[in-house]
């Protein structure tokens, strides 16, 4: 039983496929410039008017399938010009983030050099400060001082002003 459904099924598509091929073949009427009855009634062509009205349909589906290829070839030239398009302006935008980079590079480089730079005009000034600034000695003894001796070190210990350089009393002020 369900092998005969099978087959009738499997018939009816095979006849169904031969309609469709049957359609696609194209039979074509003859139509307006081939066509001079006006009352519509049966037409009889002669083989020579049969033949011109072929190869006009032919002509016409040469043209047709002419235009399609053109249009297709067309289409194609579009997306490789478009394509070739899109590769000039990535390698561009890749180029300009290259270049990019390489000026952030070149200007972290130069931050660097001049923080190297100012580190190590700063070192010797450090050095300075270090000694300038610190805390003066505090005697916790009461020791009696004597005036003479507070001149005499006052003479002996070299002044210096802020800048580190030596500070020299005129003689006139000495005595």
């Amino acid at each position: 039983m369900d092998n005969l459904v099978l087959q009738m099924e499997n018939n009816n598509l095979k006849s169904r496929l031969k309609d469709e091929k049957k359609k696609k073949t194209g039979k074509r009427q003859l139509k307006a410039p081939f066509n001079t009855s006006a009352d519509g009634g049966a037409m009889f062509y002669t083989p020579k008017a049969v033949q011109k009205a072929r190869d006009y349909y032919s002509e016409k589906d040469q043209r047709a399938e002419q235009l399609r290829i053109e249009r297709a070839e067309k289409k194609a030239r579009q997306e490789a010009e478009k394509l070739e398009k899109q590769q000039k302006k990535d390698i561009r935008a890749k180029r300009r983030a290259e270049d990019k980079a390489e000026k952030q590079r070149l200007k972290d480089e130069e931050k660097v050099s001049k923080q190297a730079n100012q580190q190590l005009q700063n070192d010797p000034k450090q050095a300075t400060r270090s000694r300038k600034k610190q805390p003066p000695i505090v005697i916790e003894e009461d020791i009696e001082i004597d005036e003479e001796s507070i001149v005499e070190v006052a003479r002996a210990a070299p002044r210096v002003n802020t800048r580190g350089r030596k500070i020299v009393v005129p003689a006139r002020f000495l005595d």
